[in-house]
Protein backbone atom coordinates (compact mmCIF):
# COMPACT_ATOMS: atom_id res chain seq x y z
CA UNK A 1 0.00 0.00 0.00
CA UNK A 2 2.86 2.22 0.58
CA UNK A 3 4.50 1.94 -2.60
CA UNK A 4 0.95 2.95 -3.94
CA UNK A 5 0.77 5.85 -2.28
CA UNK A 6 4.18 7.12 -3.06
CA UNK A 7 3.68 6.14 -6.52
CA UNK A 8 1.19 8.64 -6.87
CA UNK A 9 2.89 11.88 -4.56
CA UNK A 10 5.22 10.83 -7.74
CA UNK A 11 3.32 11.35 -10.43
CA UNK A 12 1.77 14.44 -9.18
CA UNK A 13 5.60 15.86 -8.13
CA UNK A 14 6.08 14.88 -12.52
CA UNK A 15 3.19 16.48 -13.79
CA UNK A 16 2.08 19.20 -12.10
CA UNK A 17 5.80 20.57 -11.26
CA UNK A 18 5.65 22.78 -14.38
CA UNK A 19 2.28 24.21 -13.83
CA UNK A 20 2.78 27.83 -14.67
CA UNK A 21 4.68 27.62 -17.56
CA UNK A 22 2.89 29.03 -20.92
CA UNK A 23 0.15 27.02 -22.65
CA UNK A 24 -0.29 27.05 -26.26
CA UNK A 25 -3.11 28.79 -27.47
CA UNK A 26 -6.28 26.75 -27.59
CA UNK A 27 -7.88 25.48 -30.78
CA UNK A 28 -8.73 21.85 -29.74
CA UNK A 29 -12.27 20.93 -28.86
CA UNK A 30 -11.54 17.14 -27.46
CA UNK A 31 -7.67 17.02 -25.90
CA UNK A 32 -6.46 20.16 -23.32
CA UNK A 33 -2.99 20.78 -21.75
CA UNK A 34 -4.01 19.73 -18.39
CA UNK A 35 -6.54 18.01 -17.03
CA UNK A 36 -8.05 17.06 -13.40
CA UNK A 37 -10.45 14.64 -12.76
CA UNK A 38 -12.46 13.72 -9.19
CA UNK A 39 -14.98 11.64 -9.39
CA UNK A 40 -16.87 8.34 -8.22
CA UNK A 41 -18.24 4.86 -9.25
CA UNK A 42 -21.21 3.57 -8.61
CA UNK A 43 -21.21 -0.06 -8.99
CA UNK A 44 -22.80 -3.09 -8.86
CA UNK A 45 -19.77 -5.80 -7.19
CA UNK A 46 -19.37 -9.12 -7.89
CA UNK A 47 -16.56 -11.38 -5.95
CA UNK A 48 -15.87 -14.57 -5.68
CA UNK A 49 -12.78 -16.53 -3.93
CA UNK A 50 -12.03 -19.75 -4.79
CA UNK A 51 -9.60 -22.39 -2.57
CA UNK A 52 -9.31 -25.61 -4.33
CA UNK A 53 -12.53 -26.87 -5.47
CA UNK A 54 -14.57 -24.35 -2.83
CA UNK A 55 -15.84 -21.16 -4.19
CA UNK A 56 -17.07 -18.71 -1.75
CA UNK A 57 -19.36 -15.77 -3.34
CA UNK A 58 -18.56 -12.89 -0.95
CA UNK A 59 -21.91 -10.87 -1.35
CA UNK A 60 -24.20 -13.87 -1.25
CA UNK A 61 -22.55 -16.38 1.02
CA UNK A 62 -21.05 -13.81 3.15
CA UNK A 63 -23.15 -11.09 3.51
CA UNK A 64 -20.64 -8.51 1.09
CA UNK A 65 -22.60 -4.87 0.27
CA UNK A 66 -22.89 -5.81 -3.62
CA UNK A 67 -22.95 -1.97 -4.13
CA UNK A 68 -20.64 1.03 -3.00
CA UNK A 69 -19.32 4.40 -4.23
CA UNK A 70 -15.70 4.27 -5.14
CA UNK A 71 -13.91 7.51 -4.79
CA UNK A 72 -11.17 8.32 -8.56
CA UNK A 73 -8.89 10.36 -9.20
CA UNK A 74 -7.05 11.21 -12.42
CA UNK A 75 -4.63 13.54 -13.19
CA UNK A 76 -3.42 14.33 -17.24
CA UNK A 77 -0.87 16.05 -18.99
CA UNK A 78 -0.14 16.36 -23.00
CA UNK A 79 3.77 16.89 -24.02
CA UNK A 80 3.79 18.73 -27.39
CA UNK A 81 1.04 17.67 -29.51
CA UNK A 82 0.45 13.83 -29.07
CA UNK A 83 2.42 12.97 -26.13
CA UNK A 84 0.04 12.27 -22.53
CA UNK A 85 1.45 10.90 -19.16
CA UNK A 86 -1.72 9.99 -17.00
CA UNK A 87 -2.11 8.95 -13.12
CA UNK A 88 -4.50 7.33 -11.92
CA UNK A 89 -6.02 6.59 -8.52
CA UNK A 90 -8.76 4.83 -6.37
CA UNK A 91 -9.64 2.45 -3.96
CA UNK A 92 -12.19 -0.21 -2.08
CA UNK A 93 -12.05 -1.22 1.32
CA UNK A 94 -15.15 -4.07 2.28
CA UNK A 95 -15.57 -6.29 5.60
CA UNK A 96 -18.09 -8.46 6.58
CA UNK A 97 -18.29 -9.62 10.36
CA UNK A 98 -20.87 -13.22 10.31
CA UNK A 99 -21.27 -16.37 12.11
CA UNK A 100 -21.13 -19.38 10.41
CA UNK A 101 -24.25 -21.65 10.08
CA UNK A 102 -21.86 -24.34 8.71
CA UNK A 103 -18.35 -25.40 8.58
CA UNK A 104 -15.94 -24.42 6.02
CA UNK A 105 -12.50 -25.50 5.57
CA UNK A 106 -10.18 -23.35 3.16
CA UNK A 107 -6.93 -25.25 2.20
CA UNK A 108 -5.91 -27.37 5.83
CA UNK A 109 -7.22 -25.24 8.27
CA UNK A 110 -11.51 -25.83 9.29
CA UNK A 111 -13.59 -23.12 10.27
CA UNK A 112 -16.08 -24.46 12.55
CA UNK A 113 -19.37 -24.00 13.17
CA UNK A 114 -20.72 -21.52 14.88
CA UNK A 115 -17.87 -18.99 14.62
CA UNK A 116 -17.44 -15.75 14.46
CA UNK A 117 -15.66 -14.39 11.35
CA UNK A 118 -14.53 -11.18 10.18
CA UNK A 119 -13.75 -11.74 6.60
CA UNK A 120 -11.60 -8.71 5.16
CA UNK A 121 -11.09 -7.92 0.95
CA UNK A 122 -8.90 -4.15 0.12
CA UNK A 123 -7.86 -3.28 -2.97
CA UNK A 124 -5.98 -0.26 -4.25
CA UNK A 125 -5.08 0.51 -8.17
CA UNK A 126 -2.70 2.96 -8.91
CA UNK A 127 -1.83 3.65 -12.72
CA UNK A 128 0.70 5.58 -14.43
CA UNK A 129 0.33 5.52 -18.08
CA UNK A 130 1.41 7.29 -21.38
CA UNK A 131 -0.62 7.70 -24.49
CA UNK A 132 0.56 8.61 -27.81
CA UNK A 133 -2.31 10.10 -29.88
CA UNK A 134 -1.77 8.71 -33.65
CA UNK A 135 -4.88 10.92 -34.64
CA UNK A 136 -4.78 14.59 -33.29
CA UNK A 137 -7.23 16.79 -35.04
CA UNK A 138 -9.67 19.61 -33.74
CA UNK A 139 -12.87 17.33 -33.05
CA UNK A 140 -10.90 13.92 -33.28
CA UNK A 141 -8.52 12.37 -31.18
CA UNK A 142 -6.97 8.49 -31.49
CA UNK A 143 -4.25 7.05 -29.10
CA UNK A 144 -2.55 3.70 -28.06
CA UNK A 145 -2.14 3.63 -24.60
CA UNK A 146 0.71 1.87 -22.45
CA UNK A 147 1.67 2.01 -19.07
CA UNK A 148 1.67 0.30 -15.76
CA UNK A 149 -0.77 -0.15 -12.89
CA UNK A 150 0.52 -1.04 -9.50
CA UNK A 151 -2.47 -3.31 -8.16
CA UNK A 152 -2.78 -4.11 -3.64
CA UNK A 153 -4.89 -6.86 -2.83
CA UNK A 154 -5.26 -7.52 0.69
CA UNK A 155 -7.35 -10.43 1.83
CA UNK A 156 -8.16 -12.36 5.00
CA UNK A 157 -10.70 -14.58 7.38
CA UNK A 158 -9.79 -14.08 10.83
CA UNK A 159 -11.54 -16.04 13.65
CA UNK A 160 -12.90 -13.35 16.41
CA UNK A 161 -12.96 -15.96 19.31
CA UNK A 162 -9.87 -14.84 21.34
CA UNK A 163 -9.15 -18.19 22.09
CA UNK A 164 -8.73 -19.47 18.16
CA UNK A 165 -7.27 -16.75 16.28
CA UNK A 166 -6.50 -16.37 12.69
CA UNK A 167 -7.00 -18.99 10.77
CA UNK A 168 -5.83 -17.76 7.18
CA UNK A 169 -3.25 -15.24 6.72
CA UNK A 170 -3.74 -11.58 4.54
CA UNK A 171 -2.77 -12.51 1.19
CA UNK A 172 -1.11 -9.09 0.37
CA UNK A 173 1.54 -7.94 -2.06
CA UNK A 174 1.99 -4.71 -4.74
CA UNK A 175 2.29 -6.32 -8.18
CA UNK A 176 3.23 -4.05 -10.88
CA UNK A 177 1.48 -4.54 -14.34
CA UNK A 178 2.27 -3.41 -17.80
CA UNK A 179 -1.26 -2.42 -19.69
CA UNK A 180 -2.10 -1.78 -23.09
CA UNK A 181 -5.02 -0.36 -24.20
CA UNK A 182 -6.89 2.19 -26.85
CA UNK A 183 -8.77 5.41 -26.30
CA UNK A 184 -10.55 7.74 -28.52
CA UNK A 185 -12.61 11.09 -28.04
CA UNK A 186 -14.64 12.45 -30.52
CA UNK A 187 -16.80 15.74 -30.54
CA UNK A 188 -20.25 16.03 -31.01
CA UNK A 189 -20.71 19.61 -30.61
CA UNK A 190 -18.65 22.21 -29.12
CA UNK A 191 -19.71 21.38 -25.44
CA UNK A 192 -20.46 17.47 -26.09
CA UNK A 193 -17.66 15.06 -26.29
CA UNK A 194 -17.62 11.13 -27.03
CA UNK A 195 -15.37 9.30 -24.70
CA UNK A 196 -14.28 5.66 -25.45
CA UNK A 197 -11.41 3.60 -23.40
CA UNK A 198 -10.36 0.41 -23.30
CA UNK A 199 -6.92 -1.63 -21.56
CA UNK A 200 -6.57 -5.03 -21.09
CA UNK A 201 -3.33 -6.38 -19.20
CA UNK A 202 -1.96 -10.12 -18.44
CA UNK A 203 0.82 -10.79 -16.00
CA UNK A 204 2.13 -14.46 -14.95
CA UNK A 205 4.34 -15.29 -12.11
CA UNK A 206 4.78 -11.52 -10.68
CA UNK A 207 5.11 -11.88 -6.84
CA UNK A 208 3.46 -15.62 -7.02
CA UNK A 209 0.26 -13.96 -8.56
CA UNK A 210 -0.95 -14.44 -12.15
CA UNK A 211 -3.83 -12.76 -13.65
CA UNK A 212 -5.92 -10.83 -15.97
CA UNK A 213 -7.29 -7.25 -15.80
CA UNK A 214 -10.29 -5.72 -18.40
CA UNK A 215 -11.19 -2.52 -17.92
CA UNK A 216 -13.43 -0.47 -20.65
CA UNK A 217 -15.69 2.88 -20.23
CA UNK A 218 -17.63 4.81 -23.04
CA UNK A 219 -19.54 7.99 -21.77
CA UNK A 220 -20.44 11.77 -22.73
CA UNK A 221 -18.80 15.11 -20.90
CA UNK A 222 -19.61 18.30 -21.29
CA UNK A 223 -18.07 21.46 -21.21
CA UNK A 224 -20.25 24.02 -19.52
CA UNK A 225 -17.57 26.74 -19.73
CA UNK A 226 -13.81 26.66 -21.41
CA UNK A 227 -11.88 25.21 -18.89
CA UNK A 228 -14.78 23.25 -16.25
CA UNK A 229 -17.33 20.77 -16.87
CA UNK A 230 -18.39 17.20 -15.91
CA UNK A 231 -18.86 13.65 -17.27
CA UNK A 232 -20.41 10.08 -16.99
CA UNK A 233 -19.45 6.77 -18.27
CA UNK A 234 -20.48 3.48 -18.01
CA UNK A 235 -17.61 1.35 -16.78
CA UNK A 236 -16.23 -2.15 -16.67
CA UNK A 237 -13.82 -3.07 -14.51
CA UNK A 238 -13.39 -7.06 -14.57
CA UNK A 239 -10.03 -9.00 -12.58
CA UNK A 240 -8.65 -12.56 -12.52
CA UNK A 241 -5.77 -13.03 -9.74
CA UNK A 242 -4.70 -16.20 -8.78
CA UNK A 243 -2.61 -17.11 -6.06
CA UNK A 244 0.02 -19.87 -5.01
CA UNK A 245 1.67 -18.24 -1.99
CA UNK A 246 2.42 -21.44 0.24
CA UNK A 247 -0.58 -23.01 1.14
CA UNK A 248 -2.96 -20.04 0.49
CA UNK A 249 -3.69 -21.16 -3.09
CA UNK A 250 -6.47 -18.94 -4.33
CA UNK A 251 -8.07 -17.63 -7.13
CA UNK A 252 -9.79 -13.57 -7.01
CA UNK A 253 -12.50 -12.63 -9.63
CA UNK A 254 -14.11 -9.34 -9.26
CA UNK A 255 -15.91 -7.62 -11.13
CA UNK A 256 -16.78 -3.51 -10.84
CA UNK A 257 -19.89 -2.28 -12.99
CA UNK A 258 -21.77 0.63 -13.00
CA UNK A 259 -21.20 4.43 -13.68
CA UNK A 260 -18.17 6.83 -13.24
CA UNK A 261 -19.35 10.10 -12.32
CA UNK A 262 -16.78 12.87 -12.44
CA UNK A 263 -16.13 16.73 -12.81
CA UNK A 264 -13.42 18.13 -15.08
CA UNK A 265 -11.14 21.02 -14.90
CA UNK A 266 -8.55 21.88 -17.68
CA UNK A 267 -5.58 24.55 -18.27
CA UNK A 268 -4.22 25.61 -21.26
CA UNK A 269 -4.97 24.06 -24.86
CA UNK A 270 -3.08 22.33 -27.63
CA UNK A 271 -2.81 23.72 -31.57
CA UNK A 272 -4.36 21.36 -33.68
CA UNK A 273 -4.78 21.36 -37.82
CA UNK A 274 -8.75 21.33 -38.05
CA UNK A 275 -11.08 18.88 -39.93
Amino acid sequence: MSLIRWSVVLVLFLVAGPMLAAVTPDESIVLDRWELQLGGFFTRLDTTLKFGDQEVDFEDDLDFDNAADIFRFSFGRVFGKRHEIRGTYFSLKRDSLLEFEGELDIGDAPIPIGAQVLIIYDTEFATLDYTYWMISKERTAFGVTGGLTLFDLRTGIDLVEPDIGSVVQDLSTDIPVPQLGLRVRQAMSQKFIFLGEATFLRFRDVSDFSGDFLTARLGIEYRTFRYLGFGAQFSLNRYDVRSDRGRARAEFQYDIEGFYVYLRGTFGGIKRNKS
